[in-house]
C-alpha cells in the first residue's frame, strides 16, 4: 500500500497529512509543540478525534511522539512502509526552483538559508536530520515556499538599493505561501477552462497572512519582502515599518537587536494593537463592545487593502479574488469588510451567499451578479499540494 505523509513544520506547530495512493488523507492532525504543547491527532476513521494533551517533559522528538502514535493506532506498522515524506521549507533562496531530494547534500544546501528564515528553516531541518538519522532509508523530499515566487519580475521584488546588493548578496524580495498560493491557483485554472489566462489577487489569511498576484497561472508579485516581517499587520507581526522608527525604538527604549526582533515578530500585529489577544475569531466577537479590537481588526483590513488595491492597478483589472487559509476562510466579517472597500474597483460580494459562512470546506463562490470580479472562497491544502509536486517532479 503506497502511503506519503506530508509535514508541514512552523515556528510553534507541526501539522501532518499521511495520504493513500489515490491522494486520500488517511489521517491527519497538529502538534503544537512550542506555545500549548499540545498534540492533537485527528483521524477520518471510525475511531474518530483522539486529543492528547501532553507536557514536553512526556515527549523527546516531535517525529518520534508521531510514529509512535501512528504505529499504536494501527495506521502504520513501521515508517519503512511510507513511499517518502515531504516536508514544508520556507526558504530555498533563488536556488530551489521545484522540489527536491532531501539528500546529505541537498541539506547542507537547504542549511544556508536558516539565516533568512530563522524561525521556520531550523525548525525543519531538526525534523528532517532525526529521521534521516532513524531512517536512513526512508526518502524524503523538500518543496519550498519561496519558489512558486521566483516568477516575479524584477521590477517587482528589487529594492531600490544599490543593484550589486542583489547580484553578490541576493538582497530581494522573495516571498512566502507559495505552496498555498500555487495550490489555489490550481484550483481556479483547473475549473476556468473558458478563461486559462485569469488574472487573480490571492488572500491567504490566517495567523500569518498574505496577498499575490497571479498571472497566466505564475506569481508576479507578492505582499512579503526579503523575510515575512515585510508584509501586512499578522498576528504578532507589525507588517511594514519606517526603519527609522525601529531605530528610535532601540535608542530611546535601550532595545538590543534580540529585544527588537521580539517586539516586531511577537508582540506585535493583532496581539500588540489590541492589547491582549491574536486570536481573530476572540477580537470579532469583541469588535462592537472593545475600541482596541476594532482598532486592530480596521488596521487589518486597511493592511489588506493596501496591497490588493496596487495589484488591480498592476493587472488593469483582476478576473478572481480568493480568499484562503484560517482567516480567509473562517470569517465572512473580514471578507465583507475587505470586498466593501474594494465596491470603488467594482469587486462585490454577495452578502447573502457570504454571511454565515464560516470554516469553509469546499470552494464557494460569493460573486454578486453586479461584480466585475469573481469572488471566492478557496481551502487551502498545503500538505496536498507538496504531495502533488513530489510525484509530478518523480514522473
Amino acid at each position: 500500500m503506497s502511503m506519503y505523509l506530508s509535514l508541514n513544520t512552523g515556528s510553534s506547530s507541526l501539522k501532518f497529512k499521511l495520504f493513500d495512493k489515490e491522494l486520500k488523507v488517511i489521517t491527519e492532525g497538529l502538534f503544537k509543540h512550542h506555545n500549548s504543547a499540545n498534540f492533537v491527532f485527528t483521524q477520518n476513521l471510525e475511531s474518530g478525534i483522539q486529543n492528547i494533551d501532553i507536557l514536553e517533559a512526556d515527549y523527546t522528538n516531535a517525529i518520534s511522539f508521531l510514529f509512535t502514535k501512528l504505529q499504536e493506532y494501527k495506521i502504520l506498522e513501521n515508517p519503512g512502509e511510507l513511499d517518502f515524506i515531504v516536508h514544508r521549507i520556507v526558504h530555498g533562496g533563488e536556488e530551489f526552483t521545484e522540489p527536491i531530494e532531501l539528500t546529505n547534500e541537498n541539506i547542507t544546501k537547504v542549511e544556508k538559508y536558516s539565516e533568512l528564515a530563522p524561525l521556520h528553516n531550523p525548525f525543519a531541518l531538526e525534523k528532517i536530520k532525526h529521521i534521516a538519522a532513524t531512517y536512513p532509508n526512508l526518502k524524503q523530499f523538500a518543496v519550498f515556499d519561496t519558489s512558486f515566487h521566483l516568477t516575479n519580475p524584477k521590477e517587482n521584488f528589487l529594492y531600490g538599493l544599490p543593484y550589486g546588493y542583489y547580484e553578490n548578496i541576493k538582497v530581494r524580495k522573495y516571498g512566502f505561501h507559495g505552496i498555498s498560493h500555487k495550490f489555489v491557483t490550481e484550483q481556479v485554472l483547473s475549473s476556468n477552462v473558458e478563461r486559462p489566462t485569469s488574472n487573480l489577487i490571492i488572500c491567504h489569511l490566517g495567523s500569518g497572512s498574505s496577498v499575490c498576484a497571479v498571472k497566466d497561472g505564475k506569481s508576479l508579485a507578492t505582499s512579503f519582502g526579503f523575510t515575512p516581517m515585510e508584509n501586512l499587520i499578522t498576528s504578532t507581526r507589525v507588517g511594514e515599518i519606517d526603519y527609522d522608527a525601529v531605530k528610535f525604538l532601540k535608542a530611546k527604549l535601550n532595545l538590543s537587536d534580540i529585544d527588537i526582533e521580539h517586539l516586531l515578530t511577537k508582540e506585535s500585529g493583532l496581539l500588540g494593537i489590541s492589547g491582549y489577544s491574536n486570536d481573530m475569531k476572540q477580537l470579532l466577537a469583541d469588535y462592537e463592545s472593545n475600541d482596541r479590537a476594532k482598532l486592530a481588526i480596521d488596521m487589518y483590513v486597511n493592511s489588506v487593502i493596501d496591497y490588493i488595491a496596487p495589484f488591480y492597478v498592476l493587472f488593469g483589472g483582476c478576473d478572481y479574488l480568493v480568499f484562503t487559509a484560517g482567516i480567509g476562510q473562517g470569517s465572512d466579517k473580514i471578507r465583507e469588510m475587505i470586498c466593501e472597500k474594494l465596491k470603488i474597483l467594482n469587486i462585490k460580494l454577495k452578502i447573502e451567499a457570504n454571511s454565515g459562512q464560516i470554516d469553509v470546506v469546499k470552494n464557494l463562490d460569493l460573486t454578486d451578479s453586479d461584480s466585475k470580479t469573481q469572488v471566492w472562497v478557496i481551502p487551502t491544502n498545503e500538505e496536498l499540494q507538496m504531495v502533488n509536486e513530489v510525484l509530478s517532479s518523480k514522473s
